[in-house]
């Protein structure tokens, strides 16, 4: 179930009915916020099952089990280190959906002002830094397409 934005800028609410079939419903509204609660109030009437307030922690193991291949090249290398950086900042605990994009350029912000690891004169480059929001990206996409969260913190 997903809303999709159709003529007009008007927003519809795609869906599987139990026979298997994909049907839509107007929302009737442009506001994307109107149209999440239409959702929540259609997802409350069908009795819906509705998404678990899911922690940073086990999406991000879910992530690295099923994304993570355990080879040792770069790109892994990368998915882990994001994982791990992403948690220590916003800790294992925290809910994914209480995420907002405040808090990313909160942890943007205190990311380039950090210091390397191996070397304490120089700054992370923002390069750096948007590679790493990337990674970020890509894992809440993942976790929206698998049901464990409902929306994405960075938009």
């Amino acid at each position: 179930m997903f809303l999709i934005k159709g003529r007009k800028g008007i927003f519809y609410l795609r869906f599987k009915q139990a026979n298997g079939k994909w049907s839509t419903k107007s929302t009737k509204t442009r506001n994307k916020k109107l149209a999440d609660k239409f959702k929540d109030n259609f997802i409350q009437s069908k009795n819906l099952p509705r998404r678990q307030n899911t922690t940073l922690g086990e999406l991000v193991n879910k992530y690295v089990e099923l994304k993570c291949n355990g080879d040792k090249n770069k790109a892994e290398e990368m998915k882990h280190r994001c994982c791990r950086l992403l948690i220590e900042h916003f800790g294992k605990d925290r809910i994914v959906d209480s995420l907002t994009s405040l808090d990313f350029e909160n942890y943007k912000k205190l990311r380039l002002n950090r210091h390397k690891y191996f070397d304490k004169s120089k700054t992370i480059s923002p390069v750096t830094v948007n590679i790493e929001l990337r990674a970020y990206k890509a894992l809440l996409n993942k976790g929206i397409r698998w049901k464990l969260i409902k929306r994405d913190p960075c938009n």
